[in-house]
This record gives structure tokens, sequence and C-alpha cells, in this order.
């Protein structure tokens, strides 16, 4: 209650620099000879520091999302201050402009029962129209087509995570809802360009250490509390994995990875295909229960748009050899995409046959012969488990897998040789 209060306080104050146009008239027939003084402390660089400090409090951040009071408190007074900051043509500095991005990411992580969502974008929309004629009076540049979000999502990442207990977090946990508002908000060109400060986020929640630390838990630990821990487990990587193919099915995040930046001189194409084939495939890997069926779908459509968008770019060297398609990455990757082919979701082996299609379509003869030689088992059993897959009892399943045996055939049986790369069964 003290909070909302004191930012109940705050947006009146505001409310009172913008809009005082009706009060001396109010006053002047109370007593005509009063003199009302014209509200300029919001132009006060201590002023605007002390409330945009107090908006972006620990204290308010680490409560927005559990009262919905607090929650609109912290929102009028983020509307009042962007409006104040507009009328009064303040010259807003970078610091400020930080607290109160990272008020609004926390406010876009609420519940969706709180209807903060669409309101708390117009701020954010606001903010960034703000910004982008200030940045523009002084130059001919046109408007950025970025938010505010974008252009300082460097500086607003670590302070998101360095807001929150140490990794791994909970769905639950304020700061988890906020960094991941504030992913799906971001560009995912600028996700791309930054991809070396998001993947430690995405390592620490998607690895295998989580399940590794749930399989050696003692024996002290009850039943139910187990089960509690490896749903709480389920629920953080569901949830990530579908930000990730959400942010890898954007064109912009391949194109950003494969551009020459200044930034890939810290990141290379190298580095983000190995931490994305490091977060994906351990979680396509088979496991028993319901929730481990979601999260395989999951990362199987990762997989595809991983695919996908790296077979549709154009190669600047033909020479260079790509890291998705080395022979040692095709050995981890082909073995599970084959595994899942038996999954009894439909939807897992329909995205398992476009992967592998996706997969054989880019190989030589020679790279499937070096592939056939390494794993003569997984390459000999493909075949007739693709077979069996043509009388899948459904129709998209069926229709993907005659494209993966067409590119499989093709390969399988090099007319330029006297029989078959390999046998067919």
């Amino acid at each position: 209650r003290q909070m909302i209060g004191i930012l109940l306080l705050l947006d009146s104050l505001m409310k009172g620099c913008v809009s005082n146009d009706s009060i001396p008239s109010v006053l002047k027939r109370v007593d005509p000879v009063i003199f009302i003084h014209k509200p300029t402390w919001f132009k006060s660089k201590t002023s605007a520091e002390a409330i945009s400090s107090m908006l972006c409090h620990p204290t308010v951040t680490s409560n927005v999302m559990s009262h919905s009071s607090l929650a609109w408190a912290l929102l009028d007074a983020c509307s009042s201050f962007t409006k104040c900051a507009e009328t009064l043509q303040c010259n807003l500095g970078e610091e400020f402009t930080i607290r109160i991005l990272l008020s609004l990411v926390y406010l876009l992580g609420c519940p969706e029962e709180f209807g903060l969502v669409v309101h708390s974008s117009v701020v954010l929309r606001d903010l960034s129209s703000l910004h982008n004629v200030k940045q523009n009076s002084s130059s001919s540049a046109g408007p950025s087509q970025n938010s505010l979000l974008d252009l300082y999502f460097r500086q607003l990442l670590p302070k998101i995570a360095l807001s929150g207990p140490s990794f791994p977090w909970k769905c639950s946990e304020p700061s988890f809802r906020a960094m991941d508002a504030f992913l799906r908000c971001a560009n995912p060109s600028t996700i791309g360009g930054n991809f070396d400060v998001v993947a430690p986020f995405f390592i620490h929640h998607l690895s295998n250490s989580g399940f590794k630390k749930s399989e050696d838990c003692d024996g002290n630990d009850s039943s139910n509390s187990l089960q509690e821990k490896t749903a709480e487990e389920y629920s953080v990587r569901i949830s990530l994995m579908s930000l990730l193919q959400a942010i890898l099915s954007d064109g912009s995040f391949d194109e950003t990875i494969e551009s020459e930046l200044p930034i890939q001189s810290i990141l290379s194409k190298k580095f983000a295909t190995d931490v994305l084939l490091s977060l994906v495939l351990p979680n396509l890997v088979w496991r028993s229960g319901g929730l481990a069926a979601a999260l395989r779908k999951l990362s199987a459509a990762t997989m595809f748009s991983l695919l996908s968008h790296h077979n549709n770019r154009p190669r600047r060297d033909a020479d260079v050899e790509s890291d998705l398609y080395k022979l040692e990455t095709l050995l981890h990757l082909i073995p599970i995409l084959h595994s899942n082919l038996e999954d009894t979701e439909s939807t897992t082996r329909e995205l398992c046959c476009h992967c592998l299609s996706l997969i054989l379509e880019q190989l030589s003869i020679h790279d499937f012969q070096s592939i056939w030689e390494a794993d003569t088992r997984v390459v000999d059993t493909l075949y007739p488990r693709l077979l069996m897959l043509l009388d899948d009892s459904h129709d998209p399943v069926r229709v993907a897998t005659c494209t993966a045996l067409q590119h499989f055939l093709r390969l399988a049986y090099n007319p330029c040789e006297e029989g078959p790369t390999c046998r067919l069964g």
C-alpha cells in the first residue's frame, strides 16, 4: 500500500505539471488576487533522477507482477513521466530513459489478466517517438525503425538479469517474466546482433544441467517434491524453447548473424550455430511424459526454423563449409532426428521428416557417403523407417516423408557407380 500511495502521489504531481490550464480559473474564483506559479520542478535533473529511480526501484519491480493495483499505479506514473518530458520539452538522458524502459519491461511481463499489455505498449511507443523526435531534430536521418528497447538492448538486458536471483530462474520469477517479455518485444535482428549477451540466459535454462540435478537429488526429497521440480523445469524449458523458435522463425535473426557487423569481432556465425545446436539437440532426446513430448515438439520446430533459414540464405563462399553441415555435427543431428520419427506426436514426426529433407537436400553424394561410413547402422535403417512412415495415419507426415525419401534416394543410389551408395534394406 505504501508503494502504491507513493506512485499515485508521484503520478498526481507530474499530471499537475502538464494539465494545470484549468487550475488558475478555478482558484481565481476563490481568490481573485491569487498568483499561480508555473510548475517547472520537473525540468530539474535532480527531480527527474529521483522519480525515475523510484519507478524502477527493486521493491517496485519485484512486486509489480503480483499486485494489479501496484502495476496500474506504476503504469500511470510512467505515462505521466513521458507526457511531462514531451510537454515541457525535457532532454531525457540515456540513464533516465533506461530506467523508464526497465519499468515498462516489467509491466509488459505482468499477467494477462491485469490488462496492461496494450497500455504499456502505448507508453513505450510514446517514449520511443519522443526519443526519435529529439534524435532527429539535429539529424537529417529518418525515424528509427527500432524501438527504444532495441536501441538500449545491451544496457537493459544486464539490468534485468542482475535484478533477479542467480540462474536458473522459475517461471514465476518476476525477472524471468520480464526477460521473456523483453526478448519477445525486441526485434529478432537486434537479438541476433547481441546474441553474445543473450546466449548465457538460454544456456543456463536449456542445458542438460537442470535434468542432471533433478536426477541426482538425494532420497530425502519426497516424490511430490521431485515431481514439482521436474514440472517447473519443463515449464521453463517449454517457455524458452517457444521463445527461441519465435526468434529463429524470423529471417532477420539469421541475416544479422550472417552479416558483417562490428559485433562480429565478438560473435561469429560458428559461435551462434554451436550455441543453438547445444540448446536444441539435448531437448530433442526422448524422455517419458507429456511435458517431455511437448518440449520435443517445440525443439523440432526450432530445429526446422534453424535449418530452413540456413538453407535459404545465399552462400558467400561456396568453398567454405557450413558449420551446420559439418560431419561431426550431422553425426549427432541425424540419429536424433531418426529416433524421433517414431514419436507419438504426429507433429513431431512431420517436423523431423522436414528437417531430414532439408539436411539431405544440402548434402552431396560424397558427404552422404562419409556419413554412411561413419555411422552405417543409422543410415541403413533410415530408409525402412521412412518407408514405414508412408503408411502413417496423418497425411502431413506422409507428404513430408515423400520429400525426405526423394532426397534420400538421390543420395543412396549413385548412377555413376556400379551400385547403390548404401544398402536400401
